[in-house]
């Protein structure tokens, strides 16, 4: 009762309120871990936390929209702690229907995986000065000149927006009233790492709050 009277109280004086996480209390994360991926690919997840949104705008009539903090893709290349995987163990078997479903080649993505993981443990002085000063096309070299590893790249961006997209399209059709949906993707700096494509996104999310923290 209190939190409903502050939040009337806040409409009331024309603040705009914005929920972060509307969908808390939904799913925990399997083993102990925030599996990401299982969140872009399970459309029951996706499902479920659609209607945990839709019922949390439906509960606060005065609130005129929320922030989503994540689904994203990892960008660590460490070992895995009690938050986040690393980057290379972001490609379990429970994603090879969604890749197929965005039109990507699934094992030759984890090949790509795999070789990228290869090529970083076995750098040297050498390459790395030849291709350093070069920009995208050096940088595509220094890392092998690999196609699939481009296509995985796009594969996390495709994935990260199609989510977003359909979370999009979910409230506007299940909310009885227009409301605002923001996201709080990583710095540009990392943004596409994770998936977030800021262009993309910009053109049917109405907030980008970007986050300026690393694990």
């Amino acid at each position: 009762v209190l939190l409903e009277k502050m939040l009337t109280s806040a409409k009331e004086r024309g603040m705009t309120i914005l929920i972060f996480q509307p969908m808390s209390g939904m799913v925990s994360a399997p083993d102990g871990l925030y599996f990401q991926g299982r969140n872009l690919a399970d459309e029951a997840v996706r499902d479920a936390t659609c209607a945990r949104m839709v019922d949390t705008f439906e509960h606060f009539p005065m609130v005129d929209g929320g922030v989503m903090d994540r689904p994203e893709w990892n960008y660590e290349i460490a070992p895995p702690h009690d938050i986040i995987r690393p980057l290379f163990d972001d490609l379990p078997p429970q994603l090879e229907p969604l890749a197929l479903k965005l039109g990507y080649d699934f094992a030759a993505m984890v090949a790509a995986k795999d070789r990228l993981k290869h090529t970083l443990h076995n750098l040297d002085a050498r390459r790395v000065r030849l291709h350093r000063g070069g920009g995208l096309l050096d940088s595509f070299a220094l890392l092998g000149s690999d196609p699939d590893l481009l296509a995985w790249f796009k594969f996390r961006v495709d994935a990260v927006t199609d989510y977003f997209r359909l979370v999009r399209e979910a409230m506007a059709s299940h909310v009885s009233r227009p409301i605002k949906l923001g996201l709080g993707p990583r710095t540009p700096a990392f943004g596409l790492l994770s998936g977030c494509d800021f262009l993309e996104l910009a053109g049917f999310m109405d907030i980008l709050l970007t986050k300026h923290y690393f694990w």
